[in-house]
């Protein structure tokens, strides 16, 4: 039987480490090992799983350096065969881990597999059942913010995962060279998926297995009713055009530069009137300093591509900030018609990216 290796992402989580600890034992699995990759916590974070928790393996960062090199760490550290890699505010249920495990087991081909992340809230939300791109280059989630009691239970090819929880063939996330670690917050897992997706195999989602995902991270995560974090507008801005010079095929973008564009005056708008503009062009002057690195890198993923960019992409309603999405009236009605429009456009160019 393979082995499973958990490997925990913390930063300033001494509120989430207990109930997560809780959590794996009732799972009753019988892990591998239980690391904690810790980012320079200023909480007590670290002497909690020093003095309670003692079997836990401690991988520590002297500087706060973001989700991506704590979890590569992790993820080196780890010996299993599988790892299980969760943030330390998504919290497995009971029932979670063996579906994971039995989809990995039965079927050889899977690089890796997404549970269902669950939002607390009434009626409660299905945060995600994993990703795949939108043809605007944005990150589109499957089943996002669906009601739990309406969402589909079946198991469905995905191509990318979300941090809060994944599971997936170490050896695999170790040959795409893990996650990417110039993108700090955001859009990290979605660029560490689709690596996994079109330079290691297909991916699949196990509604089945769930996360219970809590309060996320402060002055970055986003929840439905809180005010959006500056911070994570300059981060969406930089990482979302971060991402697709990494990962979309240049056919692509030459192919759809109509509807990108398009696109790209809209968000410029509605950054404009949420007062973003300046996190907006903070984000694009750092892709052009970095353009370089960027580009080298880019090289080495379109050279090992094993699948195109039409596999990966969607169609479908745009993955919007949810105060537009939920707008009435003019906003809404701007919304559906460049929605429309957009679609109209990119499903007439779609057969020239395969």
């Amino acid at each position: 039987m393979a082995t499973v290796s958990v490997v925990i992402t913390n930063f300033d989580g001494e509120q989430y480490l207990p109930q997560m600890m809780r959590s794996l034992r009732a799972t009753g699995y019988p892990f591998h090992e239980v690391i904690v990759s810790d980012d320079a916590s200023r909480d007590g974070s670290r002497l909690l799983l020093r003095h309670r928790y003692p079997d836990v393996q401690m991988v520590t960062s002297d500087a706060n350096r973001g989700p991506s090199p704590t979890r590569n760490a992790g993820i080196r550290a780890a010996t299993g065969d599988l790892v299980l890699l969760l943030d330390n505010d998504g919290h497995p249920f009971e029932d979670a881990i063996v579906p994971m495990v039995e989809m990995l087991q039965d079927r050889p081909e899977l690089v890796g597999v997404m549970p269902r992340i669950i939002l607390r809230g009434d009626p409660p939300l299905v945060h995600c059942d994993g990703a795949r791109t939108h043809f605007t280059g944005q990150m589109w989630l499957l089943n996002g913010h669906v009601p739990l009691d309406a969402a589909p239970l079946d198991p469905e090819p995905v191509q990318s995962l979300m941090g809060t929880a994944m599971m997936f063939r170490r050896d695999v996330a170790l040959s795409v060279t893990g996650f990417e670690e110039d993108f700090f917050f955001y859009y990290e897992d979605h660029d560490f998926g689709t690596r996994m997706r079109i330079l290691g195999g297909p991916l699949s989602s196990v509604p089945a297995a769930r996360i219970d995902h809590l309060g996320g991270t402060a002055d970055l995560s986003f929840r439905k009713g809180h005010a959006y974090p500056n911070r994570r507008a300059y981060l969406t801005a930089k990482n979302r055009h971060l991402f697709a010079l990494r990962n979309i095929q240049g056919r692509t973008m030459l192919v759809l530069a109509p509807v990108w564009i398009l696109h790209e005056i809209a968000q410029l708008a509605f950054v404009a009137t949420r007062g973003w503009t300046e996190a907006y062009f903070q984000g694009l002057r750092w892709n052009l300093t970095h353009l370089g690195r960027t580009l080298r890198k880019r090289a080495r993923i379109q050279g090992q591509r094993i699948v195109n960019d039409a596999t990966i992409m969607q169609d479908g309603a745009l993955p919007l900030h949810p105060g537009v999405m939920n707008a009435t009236g003019p906003t809404a009605a701007i919304r559906r018609a460049l929605e429309s429009l957009l679609n109209c456009l990119y499903r007439a160019l779609r057969p020239l990216l395969k």
